[in-house]
């Protein structure tokens, strides 16, 4: 048997990788693409606040650490947060990188920004640019941060009309 007749089937697996990576990046530029759209949305409707919303997107294994300092056991893992934050480039739909941890006693949760790659002085980055899992889940709460705009927005609204009455008074 000789090397052609061996990398046969291989032959096959290549061409079916082939396939499915070009199906996978087709799918990835069209949710860009929606992405792209809802940020001109955004940016059309002049909205200009920053949210998060303290989700733990694509998070990674746990772990676990004692603090002697509060006798306390603490698990730890490393996510993703999405939101929509001005950046270098304008206003954009944005994931950053974030440390959380939660005491094993009482569940008290703690959560840390950590550098974010690819981010301005390791910034949030446009999710975009996000690796694929954090955009693929991120997709299924872009709706819930809208609602957290809209609430923001009007949460503000009622604190400027306010503020308002306050200097006319």
């Amino acid at each position: 048997m000789g090397a052609a007749n061996a990398m046969a089937p291989m032959r096959e697996t290549l061409d079916e990788l082939t396939k499915a990576a070009a199906a996978l990046n087709k799918e990835t530029d069209e949710l860009n693409g929606v992405l792209e759209d809802i940020e001109d949305e955004l940016a059309g409707a002049g909205v200009g606040m920053t949210v998060w919303l303290g989700y733990a997107l694509a998070d990674s294994n746990w772990t676990e650490e004692y603090d002697e300092h509060t006798d306390r056991t603490w698990e730890e893992s490393t996510a993703w947060d999405l939101g929509y934050e001005k950046l270098e480039d304008g206003w954009r739909i944005a994931a950053k990188r974030v440390k959380l941890r939660r005491n094993t006693g009482d569940m008290e949760w703690e959560s840390f920004d950590l550098p974010t790659p690819g981010g301005s002085q390791g910034g949030p980055i446009p999710l975009a640019k996000a690796p694929r899992l954090v955009r693929m889940e991120a997709a299924a709460h872009l709706e819930d941060l809208l609602k957290v705009l809209i609430k923001k927005m009007r949460e503000y609204q009622k604190d400027i009309a306010e503020a308002k009455k306050l200097v006319k008074s």
